[in-house]
């Protein structure tokens, strides 16, 4: 099925690019180099963007199993009036 879809779009794109230099010659260069530039600026952005992405789930990770923590031990938590040292635990790692 993939492959299917690839071979349409290939299709696809020339039939464009031919339509488009029948009716603007010139624009047809425009739409190739934009086709041969953006696929390796959309390496680097995607790249950069995964990097951050797990920076930021490293925290999140931290913070969501700190969260389950003191849900599961609530009780414990309240038995022996612990929510201020709780409290002051969940919004360091919050902030």
């Amino acid at each position: 099925q993939f492959s299917g879809m690839t071979l349409v779009a290939t299709l696809q794109i020339i039939i464009a690019l031919v339509l488009i230099y029948c009716q603007r010659w010139d624009a047809t260069w425009v739409g190739v180099g934009f086709m041969v530039a953006l696929p390796p600026l959309n390496g680097v952005v995607f790249s950069t963007v995964g990097k951050m992405r797990r920076k930021v789930l490293k925290y999140s990770d931290l913070r969501v199993k700190m969260m389950n923590e003191i849900l599961a031990g609530v009780r414990i938590i309240k038995f022996h009036a612990w929510e201020k040292p709780s409290k002051k635990e969940v919004k360091m790692i919050r902030d």
